[in-house]
C-alpha cells in the first residue's frame, strides 16, 4: 500500500515469532527524511530517537491491551 506523507521514504513492519510459549513482536521502521544533508542530519540527531521512544511506548500499550481484555473493543461482534 502506497501512502503519502512527511517522510521521503518510511516502511514499518512487524514481525511475529514464538519463544517459549510467548509470542514476540519485532518492530522494523525505516525512514529518511526529505530535504538531503539537512534531512539525514536531522534523522540521526533528532528523529531516530524520537521515532524510537515513540515505538517502544506504543508497543507497551499495545501489549497490554493485547494481554488484557481492551483488545476486545475493536474486534467485531459477528466474528
Amino acid at each position: 500500500m502506497l501512502v503519502s506523507g512527511n517522510f521521503k521514504r518510511m516502511v514499518h513492519d512487524h514481525y511475529f515469532d514464538e519463544d517459549r510459549g510467548m509470542t514476540v513482536m519485532r518492530d522494523c521502521f525505516r525512514f529518511t527524511s526529505p530535504f538531503g544533508v539537512l534531512g539525514i542530519i536531522g534523522d540521526k540527531v533528532f528523529l531516530k530517537f524520537y521515532m524510537r521512544r515513540f515505538l517502544v511506548h506504543r508497543n507497551k500499550l499495545l501489549k497490554e491491551m493485547a494481554e488484557g481484555s481492551d483488545w476486545m473493543q475493536y474486534v467485531s461482534p459477528t466474528l
